[in-house]
C-alpha cells in the first residue's frame, strides 16, 4: 500500500469513528429524555412534573409537592390525589401560574400550603382545602382573578398575608368551623384578613354569619367579623 492510499484509509477512518461517536452521543441523549419520569421524585416529595396531562392524578405514596413542581404549566386543568393517598404538604409555588387550572381536590390528611401555592392560576374558581390544613401562607391565591369561594375547617390556626390579594371575584369563604374557632385564627394584620375585602362574606355551617357570640374569646381582633347586608 503506498502513502497515499495508507493515508487516505486513516483519514476514512478517522471520519468513520466521529461518526460513530456522534451516533452513540445521540442515541444517549434521545434514550435519557425518554428515561425522565413524569413524575420526577427525591424519595416521596415530588420535585417536577415532565407530563403534557390537562387531568393529573397524584400519586398515593407522595408525601409532599416540592417548590415550583407544576409552576408554568398552561396545560393543567385539574389535579387530584389518589384515594388513600399521604400528601401532607404543597410548596411553594408549587402550581403558580398555571393558568388553565379550574379544579383541585387534595387528600384529607394535606396540613399545610405553601406561599404563592395557587398564585395567579387566572382560571381557578372554587377550592376545597382539606380539613386538616393549619396553615394557608401568604398570597396563596393572589392574582387568581376568577377565584370566588373558599372552603375550609376549623383546623386552619393561621392565615398569612394578602392570601387573596387581586382575587377580584372572590366574595365567599365557606368556614367549617363555629364562630368561635373563626375568631382564633393568627392574622398577623387586619389587612391581611379576607373579611376586610370588600363584598366577601362569611358563611360558618352554611349559614350567613351576622351576629356572632363569643363567650370564651379573650380577643376580638379588627375586622374578625365584618357586618354583612
Amino acid at each position: 500500500m503506498n502513502k497515499k492510499s495508507k493515508k487516505s484509509w486513516i483519514v476514512w477512518g478517522i471520519i468513520i469513528l466521529v461518526i460513530v461517536v456522534a451516533v452513540v452521543l445521540l442515541l444517549t441523549v434521545v434514550n435519557k429524555k425518554e428515561e425522565t419520569p413524569v413524575f420526577q421524585t427525591e424519595g416521596t416529595t415530588l420535585i417536577k412534573y415532565n407530563g403534557k396531562e390537562e387531568n393529573v392524578v397524584i400519586p398515593g405514596d407522595i408525601t409532599h409537592i416540592g417548590k415550583m413542581a407544576f409552576q408554568g404549566n398552561t396545560k393543567l386543568k385539574s389535579v387530584k390525589t389518589e384515594k388513600g393517598s399521604k400528601l401532607k404538604t404543597i410548596g411553594t409555588g408549587a402550581f403558580e401560574k398555571c393558568s388553565a387550572l379550574s379544579t383541585i381536590s387534595f387528600a384529607e390528611g394535606l396540613v399545610e400550603i405553601g406561599d404563592y401555592a395557587f398564585a395567579n392560576c387566572t382560571n381557578l374558581q372554587t377550592v376545597v382545602i382539606g380539613e386538616k390544613v393549619e396553615a394557608i401562607n401568604d398570597e396563596t391565591f393572589t392574582g387568581s382573578k376568577s377565584l370566588t369561594d373558599v372552603t375550609f375547617g376549623a383546623s386552619v390556626k393561621s392565615i398569612g398575608g394578602n392570601v387573596f390579594a387581586s382575587c377580584n371575584a372572590f366574595n365567599k369563604i365557606n368556614y367549617l368551623g363555629t364562630a368561635d374557632d373563626w375568631s382564633q385564627i393568627q392574622i398577623e394584620r387586619t389587612s391581611y384578613n379576607p373579611l376586610s375585602i370588600e363584598g366577601v362574606s362569611l358563611y360558618i355551617d352554611g349559614e350567613l354569619a351576622t351576629i356572632v357570640s363569643i363567650t370564651n374569646s379573650p380577643e376580638i381582633k379588627d375586622f374578625v367579623f365584618i357586618q354583612q347586608e
